[in-house]
C-alpha cells in the first residue's frame, strides 16, 4: 500500500524530492590535479584527508566525524599486499544504532592505495603522524609551518 501511495503522490505532481547529482568524472579529475586538496600544507592536507573520508566512508555526511580518534581508522594490507584504511569501529547509520563504539560493522568498506603521491593512504600516515597527539581527529591547522615540523 505504502508504494502504491508514493507511485499516486509522484503522478499527481507532488512528489517535491530533489535529488544532487554525484559529483562528475571531469570536475573529480579538476578537484585532484588542483592543489586544492595538496598534502604539501596543513590546511589542504586536513581537507584533503576529510574529502578522501567523505567520498569512500561518508554514507551518513559529517553525523559521526566529531566523534573520529586516530583508533577510528586502521591501515591494512589485503590478500594482494595492497594496503587500504578500513574504519576499526561501525558507524551509526539510519537504520543501524551501534554507534561508534560498536565494532559489529557488517559492511566494511576500504579506502585503498594509489600509485600516485598523493594516495589515500599514504596522505593519512602523513596527517595522522603531524597531527597533535591528542583524542581530536580534526585539528585546527597552524598557519605556517616547514616540512620538517614535527606537527601541523
Amino acid at each position: 500500500m505504502f508504494v502504491a501511495m508514493i507511485k499516486k503522490v509522484q503522478r499527481e505532481g507532488m512528489d517535491r524530492t530533489k535529488h544532487r547529482p554525484s559529483i562528475s568524472e571531469g570536475d573529480l579529475h579538476k578537484l585532484l590535479s588542483s592543489d586544492a586538496l595538496s598534502t604539501h600544507n596543513p590546511r589542504t592536507l586536513q581537507m584533503k584527508i576529510w574529502f578522501d573520508l567523505v567520498l569512500s566512508f561518508g554514507k551518513r555526511g559529517r553525523e559521526n566525524q566529531r566523534f573520529f580518534t586516530d583508533n577510528t581508522f586502521v591501515i591494512k594490507p589485503d590478500d594482494c599486499g595492497r594496503r587500504f584504511v578500513e574504519m576499526a569501529v561501525s558507524e551509526t547509520t539510519k537504520n543501524y544504532k551501534g554507534g561508534l563504539d560498536d565494532n559489529q560493522n557488517v559492511i566494511k568498506p576500504r579506502m585503498y592505495e594509489t600509485n600516485k603521491n598523493d594516495s589515500p593512504v599514504s596522505a593519512l600516515q602523513k596527517y595522522l603522524s603531524k597531527r597533535n597527539p591528542t583524542r581530536i581527529f580534526f585539528q585546527q591547522p597552524r598557519v605556517k609551518v616547514n616540512d620538517k615540523d614535527e606537527m601541523w
